[in-house]
């Protein structure tokens, strides 16, 4: 007796696409002394995308429509990270043609083709631009190491724009004499060294953005490899190049050229991302529109309407209009130099709360200062510049030209009480949108913590803080 049995198997990439099918099909014959025999069918059938995606897909990591950071469609997924990697790759491309330029231009500076010029003194100039780039380098982390992660957008174009000043010094210095020429090209270095450091932090900063799926390791991998490609065809492309201009005239325009593609792509590369945690700037933006239309922007909402220069501490309305200057300031010294005699009565308000506040009016707009708890937390943070952005509201509405110390007292208390009712609220609904509420992005810088023993007394009653 003769039976047939099928059946299909299908075969997955890590992006979910179906590669290949598998069909199955056999049939058992049964003798009459129970010897079983099958005959075995197997057909494969090939699915590949076209060839452009699946070279796409070999340097994407593991999982990337899950990795993105994207809580959106899958398709929109892979656009989100399409767009930055293909923009993140022409600068690259661009920046390696550029990079042969100037190391020409260095390797001039330096003596070579210089009937006069010695290996010591070569060696001697390397010397000191490493020592130049290293100085710079720690002082420059020590400086801004705190800001690469909540400004990472910013710090990756501005790590750009540093590498390019660097190569136009390197451009620069064969046509300088050479005492000038010297301190031209640790003056590159340095800037040089800033760019290692802004771009580096500010590199693995979006790298633990886009990897949403236990895949940093992959994700940071399928980068280099990335970036090996795109090397390799800036060297080729470059050597080519380079050895046609020749000129000063072809050299300096071909660097613009390559510099202005350079800038373009990689600010359309900072751009295309949407982070999604609240930094200063996400925060004033979201939180003014919701005061505006109780309505809260999503992540990709607000990527449109923020500025990758912007100073994180100033305040906008809704409009984008200037109300106010905050910062978090590093000690609680500034709060007690500016006014002593407000502090106990700042500590009774804001009792409840892991933070104080003070501001002043300048030029019709508020001047706020934000001070820490010891035990304060990213929501502590968050509510902190909330309540912050809410007095610079009430300010610019008032009209406010001067503040004495019982009505911004009195301003802080009744912006308090408004801001402990609809807090709770706004949070919840930042996380309905898929806000990563648990990303401390308000600091921007180490700041001093301050803890209180003791009472506080008001005139009305005495608290223990």
């Amino acid at each position: 007796m003769e039976t047939q049995n099928a059946f299909t198997i299908y075969e997955q990439d890590n992006s979910g696409r179906n590669i290949k099918i598998y069909d199955i099909s056999f049939a058992e014959n049964r003798t009459q002394n129970a010897d079983v025999s099958r005959d075995l069918l197997l057909q494969t059938r090939l699915i590949l995308p076209p060839f452009s995606k699946e070279t796409r897909y070999k340097h994407y990591p593991m999982d990337f429509k899950n990795a993105c950071g994207c809580l959106y469609a899958s398709w929109l997924s892979e656009l989100y990270y399409f767009n930055y990697q293909l923009f993140d790759s022409l600068q690259a491309f661009s920046s390696s043609i550029a990079g042969l330029l100037a190391s020409r231009a260095v390797l001039e500076g330096v003596g070579v083709g210089d009937a006069n010029a010695t290996a010591t003194n070569a060696l001697l100039i390397t010397i000191t631009q490493d020592a130049i780039s290293r100085l710079a380098t720690i002082l420059f982390a020590w400086r801004i190491g705190t800001a690469l992660e909540p400004e990472a957008k910013r710090y990756r174009l501005l790590a750009d724009i540093f590498n390019d000043t660097s190569m136009i010094l390197d451009c620069l210095s064969p046509a300088l004499p050479k005492s000038v020429r010297i301190f031209t090209l640790c003056i590159s270095s340095a800037f040089r060294a800033l760019c290692g450091v802004a771009a580096g932090g500010a590199k693995a900063a979006l790298s633990v953005h886009f990897a949403r799926a236990n895949n940093i390791g992959d994700l940071n991998a399928k980068d280099s490899s990335q970036e090996t490609v795109i090397g390799l065809l800036g060297m080729l492309a470059g050597s080519f190049i380079v050895a046609r201009v020749t000129t000063s005239t072809s050299t300096w325009s071909l660097l613009f050229l390559l510099l202005f593609i350079h800038i373009m792509t990689n600010y359309l590369a900072v751009r295309s991302v949407t982070m999604l945690a609240l930094n200063r700037q996400r925060a004033t933006i979201v939180y003014s529109n919701f005061r505006a239309t109780r309505s809260i922007l999503d992540p990709i909402q607000t990527s449109k309407k923020e500025y990758v220069f912007a100073r994180g501490g100033k305040l906008h309305d809704s409009m984008g209009g200037y109300i106010g200057q905050c910062k978090v300031e590093k000690s609680i010294q500034r709060l007690l130099l500016d006014d002593t005699t407000v502090i106990p009565q700042l500590l009774h308000i804001l009792s409840r709360e892991k933070y104080i506040l003070s501001f002043m009016v300048h030029s019709g707009t508020a001047q706020l200062q934000i001070c820490l708890r010891d035990d304060a937390t990213s929501a502590d943070h968050l509510k902190a510049w909330i309540h912050a952005t809410e007095l610079a509201h009430r300010v610019e509405e008032r009209k406010t030209v001067y503040c004495s110390n019982k009505d911004m007292l009195d301003m802080i208390d009744e912006v308090y009480q408004n801001i402990s009712e609809i807090f709770p609220v706004f949070f919840e609904g930042l996380k309905t949108k898929g806000w990563d509420v648990g990303c401390d992005f308000i600091l921007t810088k180490q700041v001093n913590r301050f803890r209180i023993t003791g009472s506080s007394r008001s005139s009305e009653s005495k608290k223990d803080i």
